[in-house]
């Protein structure tokens, strides 16, 4: 059954019309009833869930409209939710990668903040500690805000960030005491855009 918006004409009688009426309404419960509390219920017509198709290339808004929608990640492969602002690159802010017990991951936040995380083992100072890139398509930094070193070798160790830029950063891995060099395990939090 379609809806019919013709209907009833000026020159129906009810007669004639009621199937097609019938009809309009059966189509227009159907519709609602998508992701909607039905009529009757208590909270009829409140959203029971939200249901967006996946795009196949980013969706278009107009004006200074913003928006979310749904489309299949070139980052994850999976189906993410799309924040759009005007002015702002589109932003998959379901796409992550890793959990609590992975030993390397990223995040993005709705605002677009990009955060990564790892851990990592180094010997002596200035040594070079790059953001993984080996699972799947890892996002890139275009900058970075800041990043955070924290040593968890047992005993008298320290390990800190030099420097760091959008690829990686600089760690320093010492003994504590005696400032010589030591080879450190330590975990790192960076966070960017």
């Amino acid at each position: 059954m379609a809806y019919n918006a013709t209907i009833p004409k000026p020159t129906d009688a009810l007669q004639d019309s009621q199937g097609d009426i019938l009809d309009n309404f059966a189509a227009i419960k159907l519709f609602v009833d998508v992701d909607h509390k039905t009529f009757g219920d208590a909270n009829q017509g409140a959203h029971a869930k939200v249901t967006l198709p996946d795009f196949a290339a980013a969706a278009t808004f107009t004006g200074t409209n913003a928006g979310i929608y749904a489309q299949t990640s070139t980052l994850t492969t999976k189906n993410e939710l799309y924040s759009h602002v005007t002015g702002r690159t589109d932003v998959p802010f379901t796409a992550s990668y890793g959990d609590e017990t992975a030993t390397q991951g990223w995040a993005y936040l709705p605002s677009g903040i990009l955060l990564k995380w790892g851990t990592a083992s180094k010997t002596g100072l200035a040594q070079s500690v790059f953001f993984e890139k080996n699972v799947g398509v890892i996002p890139e930094f275009t900058e970075i805000y800041n990043v955070q070193v924290s040593t968890f070798t047992v005993g008298d160790f320290f390990a800190w960030h030099q420097s760091y830029t959008t690829i990686g950063f600089t760690v320093n891995c010492t003994e504590r005491s005696t400032a010589g060099t030591a080879t450190v395990g330590f975990e790192y939090f960076a966070i960017g855009r």
